[in-house]
């Protein structure tokens, strides 16, 4: 109830009534074990998070030229709650906020494919 009740990501083009809180529960279960209590979905939601951010920074950096940054927003809340915030309230690092800060790193060694 708590999550639902600040969630405003609608997604009714997947199916009627589905919004974000599912697809963070749909990727959750997609790299993690299904959650068996709220604080380790929130716990694994985080690190979803985390890789999200490693994910898309790390790609726009192997796309140089045609790419040249990333730039992220919601950096911190504004009260407590469970969000996209890289910080939470009271300026704890969250797990995005520690990846983001390694895929930022001046020298990062990423994987290249050409044609396959």
């Amino acid at each position: 109830k708590v999550m639902r009740k600040r969630q405003r990501s609608k997604m009714e083009w997947i199916r009627p009534g589905y919004d974000g809180n599912d697809m963070i529960e749909k990727y959750v279960n997609d790299y993690f074990r299904k959650p068996t209590s709220f604080p380790a979905l929130v716990y694994a939601s985080q690190l979803m998070q985390a890789l999200a951010f490693e994910s898309a920074i790390e790609a726009h950096r192997a796309a140089k030229p045609h790419c040249m940054g990333s730039l992220y927003w919601q950096i911190n809340d504004c009260w407590p709650t469970t969000s996209w915030a890289s910080m939470d309230y009271f300026g704890n690092w969250k797990a995005a906020h520690y990846a983001i800060r390694e895929a930022f790193a001046p020298v990062v060694a990423l994987p290249y494919t050409e044609k396959g």
